[in-house]
């Protein structure tokens, strides 16, 4: 929830590429780091 008003706010003043990159680099880490979470508790 709290990404979607940072999107809102910043769209008159930060072009929309630069933030579309944050947020998919973001989100692939974080589901990188929850996969990576999830096999380690599934494995041991």
């Amino acid at each position: 929830m709290k990404f979607v008003k940072v999107c809102e706010g910043s769209e008159n003043k930060v072009s929309l590429p630069i933030l579309g990159a944050v947020a998919f680099i973001l989100f692939m880490y974080f589901a990188g780091e929850a996969v990576g979470q999830f096999l380690y508790f599934a494995t041991h």
